[in-house]
Parts: structure tokens; C-alpha cells; sequence
């Protein structure tokens, strides 16, 4: 498992809030600063402990400072919820489009 989930695990176990453990990372991406640090957008599948067991399905943003093994978070960032989102399919229009009328009334 990549070094980057391995410090986030680490993280949410010390958390006095959640408990949990990744598992299963579906994306990461990152932006390398060479004289700062990364930060990296993690996809993943978290099982959480407490307050309630459950599997979650989340994204957050992680950054890591060049020679730390602690990730922080990103200070005043937030998502923007009600974001557009597109879709680009090709081929298979009518399966497609069946599938997106029963997602939307879902």
C-alpha cells in the first residue's frame, strides 16, 4: 500500500473522533512542489469503527511537507457541493442513456 495511505491510516487510528482503517484506495492524485511538499487527492473506501461501523466512500485532500512523516490538511479548503459535473460517453448511447433516467430518478 502506498506510503501516503499508510500515514493517513495512521492518522485516523490516533483520531480521537473516528476510528477506521482505508480499504480500498480507488484514486490518488498529486501535485509535487519540489521545495514544499505534495498534496494529494485521495479516493478511497474507508471501513470506520466508531461512532458506527460502516464502509464510506470519500475523497479528501492531504498534504504532506517535504521531509515530514505526518500529512496535514489543507487549510480553508472547501468542495463546492453543488458543483456541475459532465459526463463524456461514447458508443453505447441507449444503454447509456437508460442508465443515467434511472440514476437521476434514483
Amino acid at each position: 500500500m502506498n506510503h501516503v495511505v499508510s500515514l493517513y491510516n495512521k492518522a485516523l487510528n490516533s483520531s480521537s473522533v473516528v476510528k477506521g482503517t482505508v480499504e480500498g484506495l480507488r484514486s490518488m492524485e498529486e501535485t509535487l512542489n519540489k521545495e514544499d511538499g505534495s498534496r494529494f487527492l485521495l479516493e478511497m473506501d474507508v471501513h470506520v469503527f466508531s461512532p458506527v461501523e460502516e464502509i464510506v466512500h470519500t475523497s479528501e485532500y492531504v498534504y504532506l511537507k517535504k521531509g515530514s512523516s505526518q500529512l496535514c490538511h489543507t487549510s480553508n479548503f472547501q468542495w463546492t457541493k453543488n458543483a456541475e459535473v459532465h459526463f463524456v460517453v461514447s458508443g453505447m448511447y441507449i444503454w447509456t442513456n437508460r442508465w443515467m433516467d434511472g440514476w437521476m430518478d434514483g
